[in-house]
């Protein structure tokens, strides 16, 4: 019955009045319209493709590369950050903990700043226009970037958020799964004793 009541409710288009009454009249009315077929087809395309990309990362190069765009729709690259020992968080708007981790993020990249270090995120999959959106409450002064088509899949990330630490040669030098607290003394002092030892090689 349950499985029943899920599929009607996945078939209901965005602008369906709710006419069924009775056993899902009230479940109905608490869809949310933007959670339409085509999001949620999106949705699960992105976390499959994301997982596939994971099987490989204990034998893909460790060297880690992109070149993507902006909100601003400029296009940018790894290779700009050659000499930085970077953080990169990759994130989505759908996902709490990712949402919860900004602010630390933020805090983190501008304590940081001065060492050779700089956060960058990624948004991956799709609604860009809903990360520009939830950046304009979340002020950050690292760079965002736009992975839509997931072409950076072969990261091996197999779920949000998850965020690599990489060295000025492009090197992976950590990998963090899951919401962290990026700006306690812990985490700031690992990251400064990676930072100092990757800029000494």
């Amino acid at each position: 019955m349950r499985a029943c009541l899920f599929c009607t409710l996945l078939i209901l288009p965005a602008n369906t009045p709710c006419a069924i009454t009775r056993d899902v009249g009230a479940t109905c009315r608490r869809v949310h319209r933007r959670k339409t077929v085509g999001r949620l087809l999106v949705i699960f395309s992105f976390i499959g493709l994301w997982s596939a990309g994971a099987a490989a990362v204990d034998t893909a190069a460790e060297l880690r590369e992109f070149h993507l765009p902006d909100l601003n729709g400029e296009m940018r690259s790894s290779d700009e950050f050659r000499d930085r020992v970077i953080l990169v968080n990759f994130w989505a708007t759908w996902c709490a903990p990712c949402r919860r981790e900004m602010p630390a993020l933020n805090r983190l990249h501008q304590r940081l700043a001065g060492r050779g270090f700089s956060v960058i995120g990624i948004h991956v999959g799709p609604d860009a226009a809903l990360a520009d959106s939830f950046l304009q409450k979340v002020l950050v002064t690292f760079p965002i970037l736009i992975d839509e088509e997931m072409v950076l899949s072969g990261w091996g990330v197999a779920g949000l958020p998850t965020t690599f630490l990489i060295g000025p040669d492009g090197e992976t030098l950590a990998r963090y799964v899951g919401e962290k607290t990026w700006d306690s003394e812990k985490m700031v002092a690992e990251l400064k004793a990676a930072i100092d030892t990757a800029h000494a090689h």
